[in-house]
């Protein structure tokens, strides 16, 4: 009995062996070529739709985070946390105030895209300390000045499917990059202190 435990140890030892050897001598060609057309996930990664590309450090497979996509619009007031930085937001339905997370961790950004009329008022991009929103907006063809305002205002009755802004943080303010709108003065930024 004691011959047979032994056998069974060394078999489990050598066959553990041999799959880890397996798995850190697969070939990053062979690991792609496995994975290409997988819909799994990898372990705790979200699904394939929030990632682009399989990146291979060493024997460590991570996945390089792409811009995901918020699922639905937000109907509440909201406050983004740094966790949600990448992320698309499509609004419509009822304006609300969405609150940015603190500027202080610099490459955090965000896109906002109208989807659907706004029916029950603005959508309220909202600056966490104030004063810290630079850059400019493209309003009908116009460029609207932004400097050290509090909000970045859609305004409703007016808002245009496909109107949108990004915006990211340098560390120490929030950079507007690029913007488009349909009509004048459907997309405002204001210090309204």
């Amino acid at each position: 009995m004691k011959k047979v435990k032994i056998f069974l140890t060394v078999a489990l030892t050598l066959l553990i062996s041999v799959s880890a050897t397996f798995a850190l001598t697969m070939s990053v060609d062979e690991f792609k070529q496995l994975t290409e057309n997988s819909t799994e996930t990898l372990g705790a990664f979200p699904g394939p739709e929030v990632y682009q590309d399989l990146i291979i450090h060493g024997t460590v497979k991570t996945k390089e985070a792409s811009t995901t996509l918020a699922p639905t619009s937000i109907y509440a007031t909201t406050t983004l946390f740094i966790a949600d930085s990448g992320t698309t937001y499509y609004l419509s339905a009822s304006g609300t105030t969405i609150t940015l997370p603190a500027v202080s961790t610099k490459g955090v950004n965000f896109k906002f895209i109208i989807n659907g009329a706004a029916d029950t008022g603005n959508f309220i991009i909202d600056s966490a300390e104030g004063d810290n929103i630079e850059g400019t907006l493209i309003v009908a063809g116009a460029v609207v000045d932004c400097a050290a305002e509090d909000q970045i205002n859609f305004v409703v009755d007016g808002e245009n499917i496909g109107d949108y802004f990004e915006i990211v943080s340098d560390g120490t303010q929030w950079l507007l990059g690029d913007s488009g709108v349909l009509t004048a003065g459907k997309l405002t930024c204001t210090d309204p202190a």
